[in-house]
């Protein structure tokens, strides 16, 4: 970003065109010569159609005014055109200046801006403004040229129905104290779009940015900027990079085809995005990332065939602190949002839907995550993946039709599941590993491929007054050294065992109700663990337990079971 740094340490000898009170009479302006007298003299001035040549800065210091006929719409057949050094208009001091209806293209070949203002208030409505060449300063902290419009100081004003293209800096370039409301215009080809430093403010409304080879907006330090009703397309460097202590708001917005090399929005540092009602598609590199202890909230938007294969649509790292709520988030390859590092993430009322290829929410590090109320649905891998040393609250969810498992949870992670629904999975509603440990109360597991809980290797669960059922193997699977405290769960259903415990898992099943299965409690291999206090009804065995297995089984209640306990036998499969 350093080529974006300018600091105007010396006074520049050049400003712009001039502008007065539209109440007195117009002169009319029809050669360059009456337009550089008028500028120096100030006043309300009407330019004729033509071409008028500038070969040295256009200075105005008074107030001034000059309007000419042509609009975006209509084309650009005014046209001021300059050759002069470092800046063509150059506006300066305590005045109003009215510029409306030409175009004022730099022609030169030096490095210069289009328009300098310094602490003036001003209006710029249907202007053209082109061709700022870009040039670094020979000095340290010298300035940097190129930019279509530069505003410093105090500069105050409005930007309206403007036309800003194929600057080699930034169209818009803002330092000090300066500020901008920019309405209904087009930045097209340039470096940047517009560009905050110090304490600017810009607002943006009903602006559309294209083809820049930078980043579209840039802001820093205490700049601020909102953005109402925009669209963004094909920017290289992506739509916003904001860093430091930089504000961006957007509202009602289109973010398309954005990001060769960034997400289409880039938040560092202690920077804040707000985002609301806004639409992300075919971004490559994804549409949101946040890092290093940068906040956001967004909301009520939509991500959709966004990032890649190894990258998700929206991703938090590094401390970041967000609030996600009521978005959409569709066919993303590579998922919908990824967690990492100390990241933490507050989740509502969301839809992940026919996302990536493993998973849709990506949940690593020893990032925090709460999810609340969201949608998993038909994506092509899991749900949720939890790896390293992730935690996540996960209430209320619906999982459901996922082509893997509803959530994975492996490593050291820790989820904590209540009152989710997990139906139609692949897989597994919840399949553990590693030495995930995770507490689950009050979910509800039925239809998924091949069973409602499958913990495998050293993971540890504690399950209290969940549903398991129906599914075509087990309610609840232990492998390996897996254990686990299965208290006050119902277990109906499911067709080949409520619960299987194979090879050296150890899980304690105390005062659960299990029914209508072949096998109600079924121990394989080396199984340990215990069985007590369980209600057993309605299955051919209550109790299975195979030669080589250990399980300590306590008083079990049996009901209508072809038979309540079968020891000692071979393996039935």
């Amino acid at each position: 970003m350093e080529k974006r740094m300018r600091h105007k340490t010396t006074q520049i000898f050049i400003l712009l065109l001039a502008l007065s009170f539209p109440g007195f009479a117009q002169e009319l302006i029809s050669s360059s010569q009456e337009l550089i007298e008028a500028a120096q003299q100030g006043g309300v001035y009407q330019l004729a159609p033509g071409s008028y040549g500038l070969s040295e800065p256009l200075t105005i210091s008074r107030d001034f005014t000059l309007i000419g006929e042509d609009t975006p719409r209509t084309g650009f057949k005014t046209k001021i055109r300059s050759t002069a050094p470092l800046v063509s208009l150059d506006i300066t001091g305590n005045i109003t200046v009215q510029l409306e209806g030409f175009s004022l293209e730099y022609l030169g070949e030096t490095g210069a801006d289009v328009i300098d203002i310094e602490d003036a208030n001003f209006e710029l409505r249907n202007l053209e403004i082109v061709g700022g060449v870009y040039s670094e300063p020979e000095a340290e902290g010298g300035i940097f040229y190129g930019s279509g419009l530069y505003l410093y100081g105090t500069a105050r004003g409005k930007v309206e129905n403007c036309v800003f293209r194929e600057n080699e800096q930034d169209a818009i370039h803002m330092e000090g104290e300066a500020e901008v409301s920019v309405k209904d215009s087009s930045f097209s080809d340039n470096d940047g779009a517009i560009a905050l430093f110090d304490s600017t403010k810009a607002s943006l409304e009903g602006i559309e940015v294209s083809r820049s080879s930078l980043s579209a907006l840039y802001a820093e330090a205490d700049a601020s900027m909102t953005i109402i009703n925009s669209r963004f397309q094909q920017n290289t460097e992506g739509s916003a990079y904001l860093l430091g202590n930089a504000q961006l708001s957007i509202r009602d917005s289109q973010f398309e085809e954005e990001g060769e090399l960034y997400s289409a929005i880039t938040v560092g540092e202690n920077a804040r995005l707000e985002l609301f009602n806004s639409q992300f598609q075919n971004n490559l590199q994804g549409s949101v990332w946040l890092f290093d202890t940068a906040e956001g909230h967004l909301e009520a938007s939509s991500f959709s065939s966004s990032g890649n294969e190894g990258i998700a649509a929206v991703v938090f790292s590094n401390e970041t602190h967000v609030t996600f709520i009521g978005n959409t988030l569709k066919d993303n390859e590579g998922g919908a949002i990824s967690l990492f590092d100390n990241a933490q993430l507050d989740a509502k009322q969301n839809s992940f839907e026919a996302n990536g290829n493993w998973t849709a929410v990506y949940l690593g590090g020893s990032s925090q995550s709460n999810f609340s109320n969201n949608q998993f649905l038909n994506n092509l891998g899991s749900g949720v993946f939890l790896l390293e040393s992730a935690t996540a609250s996960l209430s209320s969810n619906q999982f459901d039709g996922n082509g893997d498992s509803g959530l994975i949870a492996a490593d050291q992670s820790q989820p904590r599941l209540t009152v989710n629904r997990f139906s139609n999975n692949v897989n597994f509603g919840v399949h553990l590993y590693g030495n995930a440990v995770a507490y689950l109360a009050g979910n509800h597991f039925e239809n998924n491929t091949d069973s409602g809980l499958m913990s495998q290797e050293e993971a540890f669960v504690s399950a209290y007054e969940n549903n398991f059922g129906p599914h075509n193997i087990a309610g609840m699977v232990f492998f390996d050294s897996s254990s686990g405290i299965v208290r006050n769960n119902k277990l109906t259903a499911n067709t080949t065992a409520a619960v299987i415990v194979a090879n050296n898992a150890n899980p304690k099943l105390e005062t659960n109700q299990v029914s209508e299965s072949d096998y109600g409690l079924l121990y394989l291999d080396l199984a340990r663990g215990s069985a007590q206090d369980n209600q057993i009804s309605n299955t051919q065995v209550g109790i299975y337990k195979v030669k080589g297995s250990s399980p300590q089984l306590g008083e079990n209640s049996f009901e209508a079971n072809d038979t309540d306990l079968l020891e000692d036998a071979n393996p039935p499969f």
